[in-house]
């Protein structure tokens, strides 16, 4: 044999090896992949099935997809769980289950309840579908990694509404490094939505305050507050009208009315937030000290969210708190955004401005967002908490069972179309241009069902702004089929639903146009002088049932005058502040037109004061301290 034929040979047996080896190579690794897709597949029967368990806040329900005996979908229903921090574990553990083919999952951080909750429900749902549970429940319990942050600051406000903005935006001007988290995707609260709010803004008429700015231009704020004071009436006029509304034993009423027209200074000049000229003259002030903000260009709410977004305060939104812990250096904040981020925020302070929330027979307005928060943090954190009662306001309209829309911030532009409330007997009660509390009040008096009275072409307009607005889909299907509950459509030629007597309605308003007609300065026996005509049964008449529905809880966390959180045990924390609706010993269940508004911002204001000297005071201290050492 040749060198050449041998070579040849020798170069074809060496293909041949290596052809052979692939070839058992992949045999083996099929034989292999094979035994695993066998020992994978469990006892399961197709369908669809459903599942549930308990969870954090109620019921957690599921709906599984089973095709060739494999889990292919996971939907979940947790409508009573923290819609922030929940939100990731209702993403993530259903991907994993559908992943892994397993129920053994490690639970996503911050909603261990509801982690665990939704993986129970997959299993009573597997257990309809006569699944071998020893096989779902086989192998190593599957890890969701959530993606954390650390952030040190000086001082972390919970609570983007009033109050807390309030706080925030007075921090940064004192140049102090701040954070504010806020479950909301914008700060500014119900504050944002208010389209006709009022507040307290003096303790003295508008013509005194203005005396006072001509005789004394230029002063500095603490020259204000101290003229506001030696130039209003008797000291305590409206301390007196307002103390039946504060708890005594507080403190916070004497607070407050220090604080006032400092605050308000504040508000108009560094904050530009705009009031309306006229002072109203309303129960249960002595005088007028009440103004509407003047909300022609922005809500409040906006105009304090885009204050904050240029304030240099850092802004987590979307993000919710999950414990505070307070130690002698300070305290540490942990928060969970919706994308599950987990945040642990070491600050020197906290302020908690979460707001009231009302777990009683009505409807609670944003309860999306405000879930007790503070009631965890006092549960967690030993702080005093009181039990309130319910916060009611009666201008609500409900399309269906858990909506409830307060009819009110829509009332201003709804009055050119009839605009008339009324109750039962088809009476009118009360001046509808009224404040929102006024209005409320009188409608709760009645003890019966009031109702909204609009022209047909009143409703369309009222009806176009509701689908605009943030509601779920059902929702906002019943309302632009005129479907929803609580709204009655009277014509003349229709069916005529006798709710209220409608034709004392229409001649008492046409009584009111004609003496308006006469008399430029006509006011009616409410107080209102304006009406145009615009309802009548030949164009159709909409009657809206009025609902009541709750603002929130006058519990909350007890502070002393300093706004300092108490602990239970009658301590005062040292690092913890609370600011807002939130403290919990402060105003009663009866509320006065402007005084919560005027309350977030003083009180806001304060706590940042509060803060802001005790800060200066200790830097003042550290810097003594390196004149000593040098």
């Amino acid at each position: 044999m040749s060198v050449h034929t041998e070579f040849r040979n020798r170069m074809y047996y060496n293909q041949y090896m290596r052809f052979t080896e692939k070839i058992l190579v992949a045999l083996l690794s099929f034989s292999l992949s094979a035994g695993c897709a066998t020992q994978m597949e469990k006892s399961v029967k197709d369908g669809i099935y459903s599942g549930a368990s308990q969870g954090y806040g109620g019921t957690v329900e599921v709906n599984i997809t089973i095709a060739d005996q494999k889990i292919t979908a996971v939907n979940v229903s947790a409508p009573y769980e923290s819609q922030i921090v929940a939100s990731s574990a209702v993403k993530l553990i259903p991907e994993a289950i559908v992943s892994s083919q397993s129920t053994v999952i490690d639970a996503s951080s911050g909603a261990t309840i509801t982690s665990d909750a939704i993986c129970a429900a997959v299993e009573d749902a597997l257990q309809k579908a006569d699944a071998d549970m020893d096989q779902w429940k086989d192998g190593e319990p599957v890890s969701i990694r959530n993606p954390k942050k650390d952030i040190t600051t000086d001082v972390v406000v919970v609570g983007g509404g009033t109050a807390g903005l309030s706080a925030a935006l007075r921090l940064r001007q004192m140049g102090i490094d701040t954070t504010v988290i806020e479950k909301d995707d914008a700060c500014g609260g119900v504050m944002k939505d208010l389209v006709s709010a009022v507040q307290i803004v003096s303790s003295k008429t508008k013509a005194e305050k203005e005396t006072s700015e001509t005789e004394d231009p230029g002063n500095s704020e603490e020259d204000h507050e101290q003229s506001s004071r030696e130039e209003t009436e008797p000291a305590g006029t409206l301390e007196d009208d307002l103390a039946p509304y504060f708890v005594e034993e507080s403190g916070m009423l004497e607070v407050f009315m220090e604080q006032l027209d400092g605050t308000m200074i504040w508000q108009e000049d560094d904050l530009g937030i705009p009031f309306e000229d006229e002072l109203l003259e309303t129960d249960p002030y002595h005088e007028a000290v009440v103004a509407r903000y003047d909300t022609s260009a922005n809500t409040v709410g906006e105009l304090l969210g885009k204050e904050a977004e240029v304030s240099g305060a850092r802004l987590l939104y979307s993000t919710a708190v999950i414990s505070v812990e307070e130690n002698s250096d300070g305290t540490v904040v942990h928060a969970k955004s919706a994308d599950g981020t987990l945040y642990t925020v070491t600050c020197t302070y906290a302020i908690i401005a979460t707001g009231t929330w009302d777990d009683g027979e009505y409807i609670t307005i944003n309860s999306k967002l405000n879930e007790d928060d503070a009631h965890k943090i006092s549960q967690q954190n030993g702080y005093e908490y009181v039990n309130g009662n319910s916060i009611l306001m009666a201008t609500g309209y409900q399309p269906d069972d858990h909506t409830v829309i307060d009819l009110f911030d829509h009332l201003d532009g709804l009055l050119k179309y009839g605009g008339v409330i009324v109750n039962g007997d088809g009476e009118r009660f009360v001046d509808e241009t009224a404040d929102r509390q006024t209005v409320s009040n009188a409608v709760i008096s009645q003890q019966q069902d009031c109702y909204l009275v609009l022209s047909r072409k009143g409703y369309e307009t009222f009806r176009s702004r509701l689908l605009k607005m943030e509601l779920d889909g059902e929702t906002k299907d019943l309302i632009s089929s005129d479907e929803g509950k609580d709204i009655f459509f009277i014509t003349s030629k229709g069916q005529i639903n006798d709710v209220v007597p409608v034709g004392r309605v229409i001649q008492e308003y046409e009584q009111s146009l004609s003496q308006l007609s006469l008399n430029d300065g006509y006011e009616d026996a409410f107080g209102r002088n304006s009406f145009k005509g615009n309802l009548s049964l030949e164009n159709g008449i909409v009657l809206i049932r009025l609902s009541v529905f709750s603002t929130g809880n006058t519990g909350g966390l007890s502070v002393d005058n300093s706004f300092h959180a108490l602990r239970a045990d009658g301590a005062v924390s040292e690092h913890v502040f609370a600011a807002g609706s939130v403290c919990g010993n402060v105003l009663k269940e009866q509320d006065a037109p402007g005084l919560r508004t005027a309350w977030a911002f003083v009180s806001g204001k304060t706590v940042a004061d509060e803060i802001g000297s005790v800060l200066a005071e200790d830097q003042l201290n550290k810097l003594l301290e390196k004149e000593t050492e040098k």
